[in-house]
């Protein structure tokens, strides 16, 4: 696969970055579940101690190819339907076509980080690889 662009400086998602290079992006759901809210996610959403959020963690790929690991945190209330679901559509439109609106906030941290065994084996790579 030819190297992939993704310019940092404007938000657009996965998909539509994918689509747009002319590749067939997909993804796969490794996790959900409601989990306390730490202080970062109550800090950027005005949550209370206590809250609950929904943590979805999800293997993103382009042809076929995984791309990144994606966690993503909702407040738990504006997420209901969001935990069961199994439509591959990305996030922004399932808010926008249940809800009638997009999130209007929203935060991306990019790591350059070493891979543990099982985030490791997802890539193909030996675990304690360096990726950004």
């Amino acid at each position: 696969m030819s190297k992939v662009k993704r310019d940092l400086r404007k938000v657009v998602g996965f998909t539509a970055n994918m689509l747009e290079m002319g590749l067939s992006p997909s993804t796969r759901v490794l996790s959900k579940k409601i989990v306390p809210a730490n202080l970062f996610a109550r800090q950027r959403m005005s949550l209370e101690k206590g809250s609950m959020v929904l943590k979805l963690n999800r293997l993103r790929l382009a042809n076929n190819v995984p791309m990144m690991l994606e966690t993503s945190t909702f407040e738990r209330t504006s997420a209901r339907g969001l935990r069961s679901r199994t439509s591959p559509r990305p996030c922004g439109k399932f808010f926008e076509n249940i809800y009638g609106h997009k999130p209007n906030r929203h935060t991306q941290n990019v790591t350059i980080a070493k891979f543990s065994g099982s985030q490791a084996g997802l890539f193909g790579l030996e675990a304690g690889a360096w990726l950004f």
